[in-house]
């Protein structure tokens, strides 16, 4: 979440309020992962970067298909956006 500069969600408002958007967990930096929905929280977040690391072509075409093409937000590759990043320095520390 500090890497990406996400935040949220509210546990016990998202739970009164699942559909209200505003108690979402909220994505920091873009591109969004394409998952997003009322049941996505961190650890989603960084299940779907992990993911989109190994399988860089699948999340291409994921994001594309979604409406959240890299190239839209100035990337060309996940890694080089803030997730792809992020996982990159935790492969390397491994």
């Amino acid at each position: 979440m500090l890497a990406t500069h996400s935040s949220g969600p509210f546990p016990l408002l998202h739970s009164l309020r699942p559909m209200q958007k505003s108690y979402w967990y909220r994505v920091g930096s873009p591109p969004p992962p394409c998952g997003v929905d009322q049941n996505f929280n961190r650890f989603e977040d960084f299940a779907e970067a992990v993911a989109a690391y190994v399988y860089p072509k699948e999340a291409y075409q994921r994001a594309l298909v979604r409406g959240y093409p890299y190239g839209h937000y100035g990337y060309n590759h996940f890694r080089q956006t803030p997730r792809g990043k992020f996982i990159a320095a935790l492969a390397d520390y491994l």
